[in-house]
């Protein structure tokens, strides 16, 4: 059974996702099907450790990031506790983990090196609430609205099948 809030949240999420789909057609955000279907992992967890690596004549300089997984959704399992490596300069340029903060992420597989990133640049991190909701960003006289992590995977998966 359906709440109000319910089909209220899940339409909310329905217009974000045709919004963003409208905004990618004229470059602005990427597509969020797109974001989907580039992700090997998707899933919200919580950051457990952030170690930032200098580079050197061999390799660049890297961000090794320690994740608990909280919700599974595509390619790792609940509780599991995963490490993802991306390339320094994402963090030089405000990309930036903090221990104990809660995201959900879509990112691409890794590549030769190992190292990954969330798909679409910022567009495939989304910041979380304790209360595990997901932080949709404003736009212009928008507001961010905070969205339970269900409805906004329910909205995703949904607008894969379309």
């Amino acid at each position: 059974m359906c709440s109000r809030s319910s089909i209220w949240l899940f339409l909310l999420l329905s217009v974000f996702i045709r919004t963003a789909q409208a905004a990618a057609s004229v470059g602005r955000i990427p597509d969020v099907r797109q974001i989907a279907r580039s992700s090997a992992l998707i899933f919200s967890g919580k950051v457990l450790s952030v170690d930032r690596q200098p580079g050197n004549s061999v390799s660049p300089a890297t961000t090794l990031v320690q994740l608990q997984v909280l919700k599974a959704i595509r390619g790792v399992r609940r509780a599991q506790v995963i490490q993802i490596r991306e390339w320094g300069g994402l963090w030089d340029a405000g990309e930036r983990y903090h221990k104990g903060e809660q995201v959900l992420l879509f990112l691409y597989p890794p590549g030769k090196a190992g190292l990954t990133s969330p798909v679409g640049g910022r567009g495939g991190r989304f910041e979380m609430d304790g209360g595990s909701r997901v932080r949709l960003k404003g736009n212009g006289n928008r507001p961010s609205r905070m969205v339970p992590v269900r409805t906004f995977i329910t909205g995703i998966s949904r607008s894969t099948r379309d």
